[in-house]
């Protein structure tokens, strides 16, 4: 038996020109290795054992990282929050982890090999077959809504979200699903409470309306009688009788506008108020305004003045709801205002006409300047009114397309 009749024949050609070099001293390793002690021989042969040992033990810890780091994203990916689906160009799944088999309500090992459509329900399967035909043609991110329902069971909405991948030659779609069914739940609850509300603030309306238009031919005749009796045409009054009949009327005229605005609102609703354009002379309206406030005004003590700028041109405006905006503004000073003055302004600016409306009042806490314009509002419960007079003044001012400021000094 030759040395060389157990090496494998690949190996021939190497042992043969190791041999040859040995023999021959054709190189200065071949020398080296004639020089060499058995001692030395064994010491080089101990070396590189002891690098083979060192080589092996760090291939082990590498086999040892590379199986924890295995594990961990094998974790990570059975126990994420969401479902992760791996389906093929015919929408079958070739994997899913353990959050997307609870969600089908299957053991994993049932679930491969089995066509995802089977568990969208029916209603929706067109439409995730249309979706799933875009995303596996598609380089782009892609979410849809569909509701995974099994026979006998309530659906489930979830919110597909999945790209599609080359593997090969064919292409497959990584897909997540996530459970919004509470959210869907939630969407739904608040939806029926929306309706709720405005069904309540639909009779709310309709009851104030009524309300409103049955007090309003009562109060009419009692102004009336009041008007008749103050004007002495049932006899002559007293000083005291002329007193009460005064804090009557004042108070019948304060309920007749308080029925006026009710009206008014339940009229508004909730669509855009229609208007009956005409042009108008601003200082004709504004004349009219002060006219109709000023005994009011100068029994308080309090000038009520205007400053229009001449030769402004006439404005296309509904005269009836301008009036109306200027009477709410004007009443709303001549609450809360108890000396000084109250100007009403009509300016040219940047093509338009600026109208304002300044009052020496009380000014207004911080806290209350963000609800002034809603309905009801009234800065105290006890206060006067409907708390409807701004409301109604935006409400008119928005109406038009046009813009509406107050600037108020804060307590």
């Amino acid at each position: 038996m030759t040395g060389n009749e157990n090496v494998p024949k690949g190996n021939d050609n190497l042992r043969r020109l190791a041999e040859e070099r040995l023999r021959g001293g054709r190189s200065d390793e071949g020398r080296a290795m004639r020089e060499m002690s058995a001692e030395d021989l064994l010491y080089e042969l101990q070396v590189h054992q002891a690098e083979l040992q060192a080589q092996n033990e760090e291939l082990v810890r590498a086999k040892a990282d590379v199986e924890e780091a295995l594990r961990k994203y094998t974790e990570l990916y059975d126990f994420a929050p969401v479902g992760y689906f791996t389906l093929d160009e015919s929408i079958v799944i070739r994997e899913v982890n353990l959050t997307g088999s609870a969600l089908l309500g299957r053991d994993r090992e049932k679930l491969t090999g089995r066509p995802f459509l089977l568990f969208v329900a029916m209603e929706d399967r067109n439409a995730f077959h249309e979706f799933y035909q875009g995303l596996l043609h598609s380089d782009h991110r892609r979410t849809f809504e569909v509701k995974l329902q099994e026979e006998g069971e309530p659906p489930v909405h979830v919110r597909i979200e999945g790209i599609s991948r080359q593997w090969a030659e064919k292409r497959s779609c990584l897909v997540t699903t996530t459970d919004i069914s509470r959210i869907k739940l939630l969407e739904q609850e608040r939806v029926e409470h929306i309706a709720r509300l405005e069904r309540a603030d639909e009779v709310k309306t309709q009851f104030i309306a009524m309300a409103s238009h049955e007090l309003r031919n009562p109060l009419f005749v009692v102004i009336s009688a009041i008007d008749l009796i103050q004007a002495g045409r049932l006899g002559a009054l007293s000083e005291k009788q002329h007193q009460t009949l005064d804090a009557a009327q004042k108070n019948a005229h304060m309920l007749q506008r308080m029925v006026e605005e009710m009206l008014d609102l339940s009229s508004m609703g909730k669509n855009d108020i229609s208007l009956k354009r005409e042009f108008v002379d601003i200082a004709d309206i504004i004349s009219d305004a002060v006219a109709s406030f000023l005994d009011r005004f100068s029994a308080k003590g309090i000038d009520l003045k205007m400053d229009v700028e001449p030769a402004l041109p006439l404005l296309c405006a509904d005269r009836q709801r301008l009036m109306q905006v200027l009477d709410n503004i004007l009443e709303n000073a001549l609450k809360f205002t108890e000396q000084g003055e109250i100007v009403i302004r009509a300016t040219r600016q940047d093509g338009m006409i600026r109208l304002s409306v300044s009052d020496t009042g009380i000014g207004l806490a911080a806290r209350h300047l963000e609800n002034i314009f809603e309905p009801f509002f009234r800065v105290e419960p006890s206060e006067m009114g409907t708390g409807l007079g701004l409301h109604i003044v935006k409400r008119i001012v928005n109406s038009r397309g046009q813009s509406f400021t107050f600037n108020i000094r804060q307590l």
